[in-house]
């Protein structure tokens, strides 16, 4: 009678594939590393027509925060260094909300040897130092790319300001500058390592370019985790 009988059902072994998130899930979403954890990314792009290379280390702090840390470099001439603390939280088995404070700061100032036409040292954006924070949602998609959005308005809150024709400072000058939204998706290829494309629209209340415009950078790259 009990050869007849259906083998029974392993059910650890049937949902394997998908859990926990197919081979380990997000890496670059709102959810955070476990605590002492790191992800390292390295990625290259380009803002507008410009090359851009980029670098970031993140690291989990436990009850689902994170901080990372990101260096960006602008066709050799431009540096941007920006920091984010993270909170997030999941709402349901497919989707992770999170919360982020984000600071950076800037420089152009190398590109003024350059034949830009325009001295980029004087220029509010890129030269900044803003502060800004970000929502998140992050769709996990076993087998598939995990998608990430985020939106959230910057604020500058100083940089190099002329005082006169030749003399200029670091001044004090607050005011909204700007909206980001992106989305990243990411790939699993192993366990620790993603393959990710991120897209960014800078949206610009008011600058000295682009009044009212946007400027829209890519970054196609790889990252490791612990």
């Amino acid at each position: 009678m009990t050869d007849a009988l259906p083998p029974a059902l392993d059910l650890p072994a049937e949902v394997a594939p998908y859990a926990p998130h197919a081979i380990g899930g997000p890496k670059l979403g709102a959810g955070a590393p476990a605590a002492g954890d790191l992800v390292l990314t390295i990625g290259a792009g380009a803002a507008i027509l410009l090359p851009a290379g980029t670098a970031e280390a993140r690291v989990g702090l436990g009850r689902g925060t994170s901080l990372e840390v990101r260096y960006r470099n602008l066709a050799i001439v431009g540096h941007l260094a920006r920091a984010r603390f993270t909170w997030a939280t999941p709402i349901s088995s497919r989707f992770t909300f999170g919360l982020a404070l984000n600071t950076g700061i800037g420089s152009l100032a190398e590109g003024n040897g350059a034949k830009f036409g325009i001295d980029l040292s004087s220029l509010s954006l890129g030269n900044d130092w803003d502060v800004g924070h970000d929502l998140l949602l992050t769709w996990t998609r076993p087998h598939q790319a995990h998608v990430t959005w985020s939106l959230g308005p910057s604020y500058a809150l100083a940089g190099p300001r002329y005082t006169t024709y030749d003399d200029r400072r670091f001044k004090w000058d607050p005011r909204w500058q700007s909206v980001t939204a992106s989305v990243i998706g990411e790939w699993e290829i192993t366990a620790s390592r993603r393959f990710f494309l991120r897209l960014d629209a800078l949206f610009l209340i008011k600058a000295d370019i682009v009044p009212y415009g946007f400027l829209p950078t890519f970054t196609i790259g790889h990252a490791w985790s612990t």
